[in-house]
């Protein structure tokens, strides 16, 4: 017996791990290019993106290892139940329950674990990644012109670009909130002021709408060929805490002084929610698991992100209920319940 649990057992880890690996890989690579292109194009410091990916990786375990433990559960107990390794303990007299108690166990310190990550350790993660990039904004503001995207970081100005090339923007909409003057150029290419905080561009082949002296108002449409525009970079006040960057004791300490109390309720059931779903995810996923008898890896890989998606979803949408007051915010332990009861009648059989 003692042999079988921990042949279960390092079968499940060794798939959790290949799949916690899978996730940060995904992630890595995912905002490597956008940084990489941010160093190389942009000038962005290669320390700064450094830590930004880091944080970004830390703030990240959130979903990832609930959804690993739910696709370590498809890969391990379903490769078991598909070699018939299952049946042949269930045949030495082993009810299935005692088979993945090891592996509940296993859910249940990994459950303490992720509770303990999102009561503390990833609101601070995340709020160094915010930190991290206001840092970089402060070094680059730059980095800000992306194509199709509305840009409101400067002084007066929304910016709206519609395709970025190197240092060079193309159809470029630009709104004055000051004068409500409106600027359109086909061709506009950015300096950096580095000792200024400030971006210069210079627009080619536009047209601005100009205030009528005769008729103040109306507007006249403006040709020009080349125009320059300063544009100084918001100075806010140092970076404040969110809700979701704050430990479980400040929000302890805002929800005594009566500060966003349902803010409060709701971001701090949700954090619990999501520490239980380790244990619910196994205790689900080696059900599911051991029905469908699936040996591909990559069928359990697929459905492990579909099931995972959808249960987040739906989460997701309860926290959205929770938020507008239509409903408790104890209701996001609904899916645990689901999740229990559906493995509950399973074990029964």
């Amino acid at each position: 017996m003692r042999l079988a649990n921990q042949y279960i057992v390092l079968e499940f880890l060794w798939s959790f791990l290949i799949s916690l690996m899978l996730f940060f890989g995904l992630f890595f690579l995912g905002n490597l290019f956008v940084l990489a292109d941010s160093v190389i194009r942009k000038g962005l410091p290669l320390v700064n993106a450094f830590k930004s990916l880091l944080w970004g990786i830390f703030s990240s375990l959130n979903y990832s290892i609930p959804t690993s433990c739910l696709l370590a559960c498809f890969l391990s107990i379903g490769r078991m139940s598909q070699d018939n390794e299952i049946l042949a303990l269930k045949t030495a007299g082993l009810s299935f329950l005692k088979i993945v108690l090891p592996l509940l166990i296993l859910g249940v310190l990994l459950s303490f674990f992720s509770i303990y990550l999102y009561l503390d350790f990833i609101p601070s993660m995340h709020f160094k990644q915010r930190k991290a990039l206001k840092e970089i904004l402060k070094k680059n503001p730059t980095i800000l012109f992306e194509p199709a995207s509305f840009i409101d970081n400067f002084k007066g100005f929304l910016i709206f670009v519609y395709e970025v090339r190197d240092n060079k923007l193309f159809n470029v909409f630009i709104y004055e909130k000051n004068s409500k003057r409106t600027i359109f150029s086909k061709e506009a290419e950015f300096l950096y002021l580095k000792d200024e905080g400030k971006v210069k561009l210079k627009l080619h082949d536009g047209v601005y709408d100009e205030i009528n002296p005769q008729y103040p108002n109306r507007f006249i449409k403006v040709r020009f060929d080349n125009m320059f525009l300063n544009l100084d970079l918001k100075k806010e006040r140092s970076i404040s805490k969110k809700l979701k960057d704050m430990k479980f004791s400040e929000l302890r300490m805002l929800l005594k002084y009566k500060k966003d109390i349902l803010g409060v309720k709701l971001e701090m059931v949700k954090r619990i929610s999501m520490g239980l779903f380790p244990f619910f995810f196994i205790l689900f996923g080696v059900n599911v698991a051991q029905k469908l008898h699936i040996r591909s890896k990559s069928l359990n890989i697929l459905l492990g992100f579909l099931v995972s998606s959808l249960f987040y979803a739906f989460f997701l949408f309860l926290v959205g209920l929770a938020s507008q007051k239509k409903v408790t915010p104890f209701i996001l332990f609904l899916p645990h319940l689901f999740l229990f009861t559906f493995s509950l009648k399973v074990f029964k059989r």
